[in-house]
């Protein structure tokens, strides 16, 4: 696997940090909530996901490939929480850019959904991703972003 100094992949807005899973780190969390927890040491508040999902991106993320970050889950921290609190992740259908979000409002102290939406959002427009929706799975429908 190549080297990559993960740090250069963190994002962070006032109390919204969002940092991608290595392709073990999402195994791990495959492996067990409890397993994650203990590998990343930040209590885990999101949703918990399906085995077929969380598979889905195991398979989608190459660590060989430079840009393995937009094939893999994100996960949110609320800073002031000291928690991670949701999960990003980014889909391609058709020409659109479909951003999957959870996030737990109740386990959310300095952050909004928003924030995390936002942050995400001028993540990928900043590297030139337009025409994006987005799914949030906790209001189970998709509105267009623009």
């Amino acid at each position: 696997m190549k080297e990559y100094d993960l740090s250069q992949y963190i994002l962070r807005s006032g109390n919204v940090m969002l940092f991608p899973l290595t392709r073990e780190e999402v195994h791990c969390l495959l492996s067990g909530v409890n397993n994650f927890v203990n590998y990343i040491r930040l209590p885990y508040f999101a949703k918990k996901q399906d085995s077929c999902e969380l598979e889905n991106i195991i398979n989608a993320v190459d660590m060989e490939n430079d840009y393995w970050f937009l094939n893999t889950q994100w996960v949110c921290v609320d800073i002031k929480a000291r928690a991670i609190v949701g999960y990003l992740r980014l889909e391609k259908i058709e020409q659109f850019n479909k951003i999957v979000m959870q996030v737990t409002d109740e386990s959310c102290q300095g952050i909004t959904r928003d924030d995390v939406l936002d942050l995400f959002y001028r993540f990928l427009a900043g590297n030139d991703y337009y025409n994006i929706i987005v799914e949030d799975i906790d209001k189970k429908g998709v509105a267009n972003e623009g």
